[in-house]
């Protein structure tokens, strides 16, 4: 199940399996992309990342079950 932790109290935080749990935290920069994009471009994509893990096949690999032992969660 995919939280924000953010919206959680600290029972359910200290309630969540913290095995089998991936903590993702999205950090972008704020900086400059022109004049046609705004400065929080980069934090904007990070934020919507856990968006995208919810419905993106492809990011199943971020759980380690696919892993080749390079990367370690």
């Amino acid at each position: 199940m995919i939280q924000n932790y953010r919206d959680l109290t600290r029972k359910e935080m200290e309630a969540v399996d913290k095995e089998n749990t991936i903590v993702m935290i999205p950090l972008g920069a704020i900086e400059q992309h022109g004049s046609q994009a705004p400065l929080g471009t980069d934090s904007m994509i990070a934020e919507a990342m856990p968006r995208y893990v919810r419905i993106c096949p492809c990011f199943r690999c971020l759980s380690g079950s696919r892993s080749s032992g390079n990367h370690k969660p």
